[in-house]
């Protein structure tokens, strides 16, 4: 299963590029986290998860950690957190939500997005198949 999410990451993903990885990167040890991480392309903005126990061996490989995050992609203010919040209030301002977590129960709840690996081909998403599914 490692293998071939890696491979499929590192068919899309190149040297140069950042992905926001919206947790369960890992919960092995550090030694395996830094292994994985040595594989894949690009840098890593981890939204870390419920499984992600490890976010010094995570910060220790290049990854940058944060709980959750707010930017902007094409005109959209988007709100990215592991778990889903269903609540708007929290995400207020926010045009769309995106998570992980859920794996294969759903793609898409209204503006709430599952960006997870088991909905999209066991790959990451790209902005351009994300910027599809915001309009």
């Amino acid at each position: 299963m490692n293998d071939i999410i890696i491979n499929n990451w590192n068919g899309k993903v190149r040297q140069g590029d950042v992905v926001y990885h919206l947790g369960d990167f890992s919960f092995g040890n550090g030694e395996y986290i830094q292994q994985i991480r040595k594989r894949l392309n690009g840098r890593i903005v981890l939204i870390r998860g419920n499984h992600d126990i490890k976010p010094g061996a995570l910060r220790n490989c290049g990854v940058n950690v944060e709980n959750e995050l707010r930017f902007n992609l094409a005109g959209f203010e988007l709100y990215l957190r592991h778990r889903p919040v269903y609540d708007t209030i929290k995400w207020r301002g926010a045009d769309y939500h995106l998570v992980g977590h859920i794996h294969n129960k759903w793609k898409r709840i209204n503006r709430i997005i599952n960006v997870g690996v088991d909905v999209w081909n066991f790959a990451p998403i790209s902005l351009d198949e994300l910027s599809a599914e915001l309009y």
